[in-house]
């Protein structure tokens, strides 16, 4: 909140843009788990969205949007002692600030349309890429009602940790949090589990069969908002 609460006024002052955040990731889905190595962090995401219309006009391209988010936040780090680095360069697809307190924040950067409601993500390689994860949120948030959605979120921590621990030292091989969340909860659909009343044990086994046989008979995990992209 701190960071968000500097950022966003600095920004706009500095460049005249409206600017709105949304917190997303896993901690906005209620999944994020604890770290599961030494030296791990938790993971902490806040997308920033610059606005404008889409009217022709000359706005800034995505390269640019990236570095003022990063000169944002390394100005942010000198006057926050907590934040113990801000990431340099940044990642492909977001800036990243490291605080003492085994958490660190990324910060992806959109350009929002207001009229329209579209969202495009900036990449440091100067580049717009389709991005929205509002609407996969909402998809996930109007899934199941509660309180079967508590379920659903624990058996999706269940094979994140599972992952963390399989993975280990093939980190390129690991599957993204997005693709385990999106496999649980149409796993989770396809066997009915929210009228099962299964305790959480046979719920997992039951989910992770159903998973087994569905990527033995297919690799590719469209997106449910968007299923021309495979996650």
């Amino acid at each position: 909140n701190n960071l968000v609460e500097y950022i966003k006024p600095w920004l706009s002052e500095q460049y005249g843009y409206p600017i709105s955040t949304w917190l997303q990731g896993s901690y906005k889905y209620g999944t994020l788990i604890k770290p599961v190595h030494k030296g791990e962090e938790y993971d902490v995401d806040v997308g920033l969205y610059f606005e404008w219309e889409d009217d022709g006009e000359a706005k800034p391209s995505p390269g640019q949007l990236r570095k003022w988010v990063q000169h944002a936040l390394i100005s942010y780090k000198g006057r926050a002692a907590e934040l113990r680095e801000v990431v340099d360069p940044p990642k492909e697809r977001c800036s990243r600030a490291c605080f003492d307190a085994q958490f660190h924040i990324d910060v992806p950067v959109y350009w929002l349309d207001p009229s329209s409601d579209s969202r495009q993500l900036a990449t440091l390689s100067d580049e717009w890429e389709d991005s929205d994860p509002k609407a996969i949120y909402l998809w996930f948030k109007s899934f199941v009602e509660q309180p079967e959605r508590d379920q659903l979120r624990r058996l999706v921590r269940y094979l994140k940790g599972w992952a963390a621990v399989a993975f280990e030292g093939f980190s390129d091989s690991r599957p993204t949090s997005i693709v385990l969340t999106v496999l649980v909860a149409e796993a989770f659909a396809e066997e009915g589990l929210a009228d099962r009343n299964l305790d959480d044990e046979d719920a997992l086994i039951t989910t992770i069969y159903s998973i087994y046989a569905r990527l033995g008979n297919s690799s590719r995990v469209p997106n449910p908002v968007d299923t021309a992209e495979n996650l």
